[in-house]
């Protein structure tokens, strides 16, 4: 319940805003004009919320926590929320309201800036936050203000000023000379191009028993250019413009206690650097890298502190997508991460790819990022679904992102399925966008753009499932199983390998001194593959699917020429419940070998009349022309002929089989 600062590498708690923060400004929230909600009101929603996740309504530090801002650009947010994404824009508010002596007020405004006031001051890191706030706005204020500078008001001060500021030179320049004969002297081109972050005058250099007061600072351009006889004894001291001003002075001398060469001197500040500023430099110089190291150039980004992502998003997805997809899909809203439909304009997305540049440390989730499917049909085809309950007709409207996704396994690898919600407007119940209701309303060209089969917990891709329907001798669940599992093996050790190799040469580029060390990412764990009866589970499945097709493909077998026959072959193959149930097994089929119609029986002959009508349907209905001829074992002449059954056939001939014959 207590805020978590985001601090630079060097532990300081910074003042930038983050991902989350920008977006909100983006927005520009700042023209919601609304009026405050009252003290009471805030603090009621705030006990709501320390209830509802389960702090502690006593603690002053939970409750404040959840108290909501009620003015600027953030209204809406918690203090909580403001403090870990906008450190910065708090401590100018709460220094501002300790600078600027706000008269006392009972109004709602007053009241939330004071509340917030308290919850900064509990954490020490909100002090150091203030506290640095109000140094950068003393310090803007003291280079804003121009102070009154005190000339020389005769020519012989003028001189006594100058001759002091020249010892000084001269005496730095003799140091310079001193520690030139013990080491060499850099090369004075490639140092002038190294950027120097925070212009400093190094201790060592100044001269004892000499005060370089304002005066002096003021005049130093004047010695520079001045035609007296301390120019000729300077022959370091060299006078040039910035590309801001002017009036920039640089002295570039060689301190006798360091190796690097260049210290700035600026015409432009008129005052001697005082301890506040000094400190600033120094905070800023500990966060430099040294001009011949860099920092390391991630293509993955540093805002990996704050994800923006529904709750059961970051549970149901695998932790290295959390990022691309966050950055992909969401902004920060009100209530928090907000998913937006308007970049939503295609079914597949894919994780951002590594760079090929060996100055260029990739983080694994340019390697081990898995695809996502969106499956929002209503959204993207412009489709009108009915509540597919059986009591409503009512239509389907769209009810935002679910809230759960779902990992599909591919081929070679798993990815990431995400669907929308929809609510009847009739009776109000939800419907998930991949249930069987929804799909079986899309026709077959949308239909087949939906690429998976789903289980209680699992989802299997089609690609998976076709691996299946061959079924034969080798081509059982377990062999798939084994095929999917090696497939998926060989995916990650390829990836591994790229990843370890961009590690490696990055490594060697910190050994040679191009970047400072840094410490490597583990990659992630490969996912389990589901049991082989999973796989069967998902083949079923897949039948089921298909039912009315198969059942379409066995029921459109014809023929010219038909053959009957009764055999106790396959009923003396039945076992358990089913056994002694049927003697006889009739078979009708054409003359390529292909079965019709099987049905079974309990006496040879029997209850043909309904098989043989359902045959005599199927051609009806096929628009088919009958067959020529039928063969039968038995019964093909007299009183007791199969005839009698083929009445809607009068031309068929029902002749005795060759091989009765024959024997």
């Amino acid at each position: 319940m207590e805020p978590i600062f985001r601090k630079l590498p060097s532990g300081i708690p910074t003042l930038s805003d983050s991902s989350a923060a920008r977006a909100v400004k983006e927005e520009r929230r700042e023209k919601n004009r609304a009026k405050c909600k009252t003290v009471v009101k805030v603090k009621a929603e705030a006990l709501q919320a320390v209830q509802r996740k389960g702090g502690d309504v006593t603690n002053v530090t939970h409750l404040l926590g959840q108290y909501t801002i009620q003015f600027g650009q953030f209204r809406g947010m918690t203090f909580k929320w403001l403090l870990e994404n906008a450190p910065g824009w708090v401590a100018f508010i709460v220094a501002d309201l300790e600078t600027s002596g706000e008269s006392k007020s009972s109004d709602d405004r007053w009241l939330n800036k004071m509340a917030l006031k308290k919850y900064v001051n509990i954490f020490d890191e909100g002090k150091h936050l203030v506290k640095r706030k109000k140094e950068e706005k003393e310090r803007a204020k003291s280079s804003i203000s121009k102070p009154v500078l005190k000339m020389p008001e005769t020519e012989e001060q003028m001189k006594d000023d100058d001759s002091d500021l020249v010892a000084c030179l001269e005496d730095m320049e003799a140091k310079s000379r001193e520690a030139q004969r013990l080491k060499p002297t850099p090369n004075l081109s490639s140092a002038s191009r190294k950027e120097v972050s925070v212009p400093v005058v190094s201790s060592k250099s100044t001269c004892s028993g000499t005060s370089l007061n304002v005066a002096v600072t003021s005049s130093l351009s004047r010695v520079v250019s001045s035609s007296s006889g301390a120019t000729s004894s300077l022959s370091r001291v060299v006078s040039s413009s910035s590309g801001a001003t002017s009036s920039l002075s640089r002295v570039v001398s060689s301190s006798s206690g360091s190796s690097s060469s260049m210290s700035m001197v600026s015409s432009s500040s008129s005052t001697v650097p005082n301890s506040s500023s000094l400190s600033a430099a120094k905070e800023r110089n500990l966060l430099t890298t040294p001009s011949h190291q860099q920092q390391p150039s991630t293509s993955a980004g540093t805002e990996l502190d704050h994800v923006d992502l529904l709750v059961g998003w970051k549970k149901t997805l695998p932790e290295i997508d959390h990022h691309w997809i966050s950055e992909t899909f969401f902004h920060a809203g009100k209530r928090g991460a907000e998913f937006d439909f308007s970049r939503v304009t295609k079914l597949w997305y894919d994780p951002p790819q590594p760079s090929l540049s060996r100055g260029v440390l990739n983080k694994p989730d340019r390697y081990f990022g898995h695809r996502l499917f969106l499956w929002m049909p209503r959204h993207l085809f412009h489709v009108q679904f009915h509540c597919p309950h059986s009591d409503c007709s009512g239509i389907l409207t769209n009810s935002g992102v679910h809230q759960k996704t779902r990992r599909v396994l591919d081929v070679d690898s798993y990815y990431n399925m995400a669907a929308e919600n929809l609510v009847c407007s009739k009776c109000g119940k939800k419907v998930i966008s991949w249930s069987e209701g929804v799909l079986d309303q899309l026709d077959n060209a949308t239909r087949s753009t939906f690429p998976c089969i789903l289980t209680l917990k699992n989802t299997c891709d089609l690609k998976v499932v076709r691996l299946m329907r061959q079924r034969g001798l080798g081509n059982s669940s377990s062999a798939v199983r084994k095929q999917v599992r090696e497939q998926h093996g060989e995916s990650y050790l390829i990836k591994l390998q790229m990843y370890l190799s961009n590690c490696r040469e990055f490594k060697a580029s910190v050994d040679r001194g191009f970047f400072v060390p840094t410490q490597f990412s583990e990659p992630p764990i490969p996912a389990e593959i589901p049991g082989y009866s999973w796989f069967m589970k998902v083949y079923q499945l897949d039948v089921l699917q298909r039912v009315d097709y198969i059942k379409a493909h066995l029921t459109s077998q014809f023929g010219n020429i038909l053959k009957m026959d009764s055999t106790k072959k396959i009923t003396n193959k039945l076992a358990g419940k089913g056994r002694k149930t049927a003697m006889w097994a009739t078979n009708i089929g054409n003359e390529h070998g292909q079965v019709l119609m099987s049905v079974l029986t309990v006496g040879e002959g029997l209850s043909l009349k309904p098989m043989i009508d359902g045959l005599v349907a199927r051609y009806r209905n096929g628009e088919v022309s009958p067959p020529k001829a039928l063969y039968v074992d038995r019964d093909c002449c007299g009183t007791s002929s199969v005839r009698k059954y083929f009445g809607a056939w009068p031309f068929l001939h029902i002749r005795y089989q060759y091989y009765t014959l024959k024997n």
